[in-house]
């Protein structure tokens, strides 16, 4: 067997062995991404909440970032939902 066919034959079945694990575990998590979304939500919301009331006062303190830039980054955030 040459080796340029021996080489592609392990990439092939290197990439299908890989796909093969990622939709298995994808299979199996599957029942759990809905309920993982649904608890997420309002965990993030109510920080969000908390971070918007605050004015950005917490993340600016923390990261060293000015109030205006903070505000800009998210306004995008607050209004694409």
């Amino acid at each position: 067997m040459n080796k340029k066919e021996r080489d592609i034959t392990s990439t092939v079945l290197a990439v299908l062995f890989l796909g093969g694990l990622i939709v298995t575990s994808l299979w199996i998590v599957r029942p759990f991404i809905g309920p993982m979304v649904w608890a997420a939500t309002p965990a993030w919301l109510s920080g969000h909440k908390v971070y918007l009331f605050s004015d950005g006062s917490i993340h600016c303190r923390a990261s060293g970032i000015s109030p205006a830039r903070s505000k800009r980054m998210t306004a995008p955030i607050l209004f694409s939902s």
